[in-house]
């Protein structure tokens, strides 16, 4: 049965790369996430330059040390708010980068996939499937890793 979703697989397989193309751009695109990261970058240079003024300022200045602590917090407090803000869209970029080379190398497989070379076989399977729902009839639906769903009949 994994053969014959297989050939239904590779009979609109076009259409897949098209559909996999598609949702790569939508799903990888980095360019928010990287003007993001920018922006995050530039704030927390401009409260580290803050910080470096408040201390200046402290280290030069009588004031009082309450409010001086009270400042600081306050600027650490902001920077390490933006800092994990920054670090969380640096996993999100890499995330998108690892998803797209997943992507890619599907793209490459299914672009091999030939119908009269088809024959069962794990590592195929391994690329292909993400999972198989089997049924009472002795149905089946093959989930492809491309998300794509294949009922195949029992008697077919």
């Amino acid at each position: 049965m994994f053969v014959r979703a297989c050939f239904k697989f590779i009979e609109s397989k076009g259409q897949y790369l098209d559909d996999l193309e598609l949702t790569k751009e939508t799903l990888c695109n980095l360019d928010g996430v990287e003007q993001e990261i920018n922006e995050r970058l530039i704030k927390m240079e401009s409260i580290a330059k803050e910080v470096e003024n408040l201390v200046k300022t402290n280290a030069s200045t009588p004031q009082d040390q309450m409010v001086y602590y009270k400042n600081y917090a306050e600027l650490e407090e902001k920077y390490n708010m933006v800092k994990s803000e920054y670090d969380g869209l640096l996993e999100q970029k890499e995330n998108r980068i690892l998803k797209a080379r997943e992507i890619d190398l599907f793209i490459l497989n299914l672009q091999k996939l030939k119908q009269d070379a088809l024959e069962f076989n794990e590592g195929l399977w391994n690329l292909l499937i993400e999972n198989v729902i089997v049924y009472r009839d002795k149905s089946m639906t093959f989930k492809f890793k491309s998300g794509i769903e294949i009922k195949v009949e029992a008697g077919e």
